[in-house]
């Protein structure tokens, strides 16, 4: 376990935005909690995370601790996109459920903070989605975020981005 803590870290510490980084480097750690890609890093697994655990809550492991140890660890190693895994391939195609896979591919599909180690199509990419969302909920037109006005070519991009990844992810599986 103090292995597996000590590369989460690590890992998620790569997943984050060098420039928030360099900020905290500076001596202004203030970004890192102002920050809306680490805003969205810590909402997206924790979602993921309870998601991640609730189609695992039927597996065949007896011990529900070391079974949620493992499965935060694969979360946290799918969105960082390092590949680590602590659960073998038999156990992963025995223990894992459908859901499980599914939500490890979305886990992986979103990535970590623009500017980091991360694949994906990035958590700013997500943020902007949730924020057009909620105002849309809300019968706003336009997307805010810190004040400022997020413009509908952005909001657009990202859509775009999104449908052409998940297009070409679903198109290239297909192909194999």
């Amino acid at each position: 376990f103090p292995l597996e803590a000590i590369l989460m870290v690590l890992m998620i510490l790569g997943s984050i935005s060098f420039v928030i980084h360099a900020e905290v480097w500076k001596g202004r750690p203030l970004p890192f909690f102002r920050d809306i890609e680490t805003k969205t890093m810590v909402l997206w697994i924790g979602v993921m995370a309870f998601v991640f655990t609730a189609t695992l809550a039927l597996s065949p492991f007896d011990d529900m601790l070391a079974l949620l140890r493992r499965g935060l660890f694969m979360i946290i190693s799918a969105f960082t996109t390092t590949g680590f895994q602590v659960v073998t391939t038999n156990q992963i195609t025995t223990a894992f459920s459908n859901g499980a896979f599914l939500t490890l591919a979305f886990i992986m599909a979103v990535g970590g903070a623009s500017g980091s180690t991360a694949g994906g199509i990035k958590t700013t990419t997500l943020a902007i989605l949730l924020l057009s969302v909620r105002a849309g909920f809300k019968g706003n037109n336009e997307v805010h975020c810190y004040g400022r006005k997020i413009p509908q070519q952005v909001i657009l991009r990202a859509l775009v981005v999104t449908v052409l990844y998940a297009f070409l992810s679903i198109r290239l599986e297909g192909s194999s």
